[in-house]
């Protein structure tokens, strides 16, 4: 009985630690992704629901300092709070849009009449200097679960180069 008390405690012990270190290691993955993704990024194809989306002659600029990421076009600018898991597969990223204070910006939500922070749940693909990321429409559609438009007609897909 002893022993097999020992045993359990050794096994618990080692997920425990292994856990930690699973988490850690999902930490680090996001931590070298985010600074990957540090830098200033140009779309260079845009759809919505397999539609291509021109590009217009106005600049589609992207830059992420941190967990912040500013879209620039033309003169206007929106600023979100980007949040990724790399450990997730695809890997996951959620932009929350914030207001001129920082703060992240609500929504009325339909279903429960409340409000909502303003939040779209999309995934990544990084693969050297190429961002694919793959969103929803709305805030209140579910994260997608593979790349493609074809999931639902307001899916889009943006495909960005980082610019050296």
């Amino acid at each position: 009985m002893r022993t097999f008390v020992l045993a359990l405690l050794c096994c618990c012990s080692c997920s425990l630690i292994n856990g930690c270190k699973s988490k850690s290691t999902e930490q680090s993955a996001s931590e070298a992704d985010l600074k990957s993704l540090s830098g200033k990024w140009k779309a260079t194809s845009a759809e919505v629901g397999q539609t291509p989306l021109p590009l217009t002659a106005r600049d589609l600029e992207y830059i992420i300092d941190g967990d912040k990421l500013t879209r620039k076009e033309g003169t206007q600018e929106e600023l979100f709070q980007i949040k990724i898991d790399a450990s997730k597969s695809p890997k996951t990223i959620d932009f929350a849009k914030l207001d001129s204070n920082g703060q992240v910006m609500k929504h009325k939500d339909r279903h429960t009449k409340g409000e909502r922070d303003l939040i779209l749940k999309g995934i990544y693909e990084l693969q050297g200097d190429t961002l694919k990321i793959c969103l929803p429409g709305t805030p209140i559609v579910d994260r997608p679960t593979q790349f493609g438009t074809t999931q639902l007609p307001d899916r889009m897909l943006l495909t960005l180069q980082k610019v050296k």
